[in-house]
């Protein structure tokens, strides 16, 4: 069960309790904000939680991650420790160049914080590889992303689920872009594919996937 189904049943997860005494917040609050929705559970399989939500402390994230440019998975390991060191409280793995499945299981296994991911990025990766573009990112490839990152140990997602197509088209009269990668690459396979966006028409299909994690 899921951390907010717990929580709906007025069960204290150890996890809860961690975090309630790690902040200084009332145990009973922490666990109505979790049933609500409004706080989450952040968590990695060595049982390291983070707490981020209503109630709690604002949290800090990093985001490290090769590019075209650079790719070396030893030099984001260093990029994570300096970003714990100085206080991160998660850190994210945005890398889009690269052996990423290496580099994203190199992050998770040093870090000492919650890591995050954007799976849009692995599955444009993949079409490009495949010698295709941006919109030819097949459905079964956004969701096959998703479903090896949340394998490889990634305790949250980016998902651009709130573009929709009709948004997509109104973004298009914006004096400056799209500024979201993620969102960017969704709104051109909307374009150019002239469908929904795969991500909000599915996205009952993403929660199970979460399920399935125990978020």
């Amino acid at each position: 069960m899921t951390q907010m189904e717990l929580a709906k049943r007025g069960i204290a997860t150890p996890e809860a309790k961690a975090i309630a005494k790690k902040e200084k917040t009332n145990l009973n609050k922490l666990a109505r904000a979790i049933a609500s929705g409004r706080a989450v559970i952040l968590h990695k399989d060595d049982g390291v939680v983070c707490g981020v939500g209503e109630g709690l402390a604002t949290k800090i994230n990093a985001n490290i991650g090769a590019s075209p440019d650079f790719v070396d998975a030893r030099e984001e390991i260093k990029k994570l420790r300096t970003a714990v060191l100085a206080g991160a409280d998660t850190v994210m793995d945005l890398s889009i160049a690269g052996p990423l499945d290496d580099i994203l299981r190199a992050v998770v296994k040093n870090s000492s914080v919650p890591v995050g991911t954007v799976p849009i990025y692995r599955a444009a990766r993949a079409a490009i590889n495949g010698g295709g573009k941006i919109y030819d990112i097949s459905e079964d490839g956004m969701f096959n992303a998703m479903q090896t990152h949340i394998k490889l140990g990634a305790s949250f997602l980016t998902i651009h689920a709130a573009i929709t197509r009709a948004g997509a088209k109104l973004a298009r009269k914006r004096v400056l872009g799209v500024v979201s990668r993620g969102g960017c690459f969704l709104a051109t396979w909307m374009m150019h594919n002239k469908k929904e966006n795969p991500l909000y028409r599915n996205f009952d299909y993403i929660l199970e996937m979460a399920r399935e994690r125990g978020c």
